[in-house]
């Protein structure tokens, strides 16, 4: 999860907060926790530092029951859509 150096410490201390979700970059797949399969994705999102050094978390995520998207442009309701169809998960 490419991020700030402030957020990767406020993520450590408290956890993944829900009610921060989209507040610094989209959520093209609606609100929720954006991870990376590869830490080169990660790195897109992370920001440096004053020292210029980039901050990542590496996560380990049980994702339940998958929802496989491929769309450039997803549903805007495909949180909905993950739900109503028994899904836990979106992998896009």
């Amino acid at each position: 999860h490419g991020t700030t150096e402030a957020s990767v410490q406020g993520i450590s201390n408290e956890e993944f907060r829900m009610d921060f979700a989209g507040r610094h970059r989209g959520t093209l797949y609606g609100k929720g926790v954006y991870l990376a399969e590869c830490s080169s994705k990660a790195d897109e999102y992370a920001e440096e530092n004053s020292s210029g050094v980039c901050s990542m978390l590496l996560c380990r995520a049980a994702l339940g029951r998958v929802l496989l998207n491929s769309d450039a442009k997803p549903a805007s309701d495909m949180a909905i859509s993950c739900q109503t169809g028994g899904c836990d998960s979106v992998c896009g």
